[in-house]
């Protein structure tokens, strides 16, 4: 990844398999990775996390795989805030649609969305 780089991130949760695409913002190569999680959850809440570095984060969506019957949601965070969100450690700020988390620790910040969320399948850009 380079820095000042926007990514797209399509990450497929589908039971405890995780599969995961990135690509650049402007690009069409792709780099995909598979990981199976043997002590996945069933439901929870969709989140964002930075790690060692500072991050920024746009139109984030979750919706259902398959015949799930999960809500979707999704956050452009056009308001200019980033409500019903949940920030445990880090710096976290939203300005002009994008939720920015600039402290470059080692706490691993989490950024977590409104509880109502039962991600299956999500997306970030």
């Amino acid at each position: 990844m380079t820095t000042g780089t926007w990514y797209h991130l399509k990450a497929s949760i589908v039971g405890c398999t995780i599969t995961a695409i990135l690509k650049t913002d402007a690009g069409t190569a792709t780099t995909t990775a598979t990981a199976t999680d043997s002590g996945c959850l069933a439901s929870g809440q969709a989140g964002l996390r930075t790690h060692l570095t500072s991050a920024s984060f746009r139109n984030v969506q979750v919706t259902a795989a398959g015949s799930s019957t999960a809500a979707a949601y999704s956050d452009a965070w056009a308001s200019g805030a980033s409500t019903g969100w949940a920030a445990y450690g880090g710096t976290w700020s939203t300005t002009g649609g994008i939720e920015r988390q600039s402290a470059g620790g080692t706490d691993g910040p989490k950024l977590l969305s409104p509880p109502r969320v039962t991600p299956t399948r999500s997306r970030a850009t």
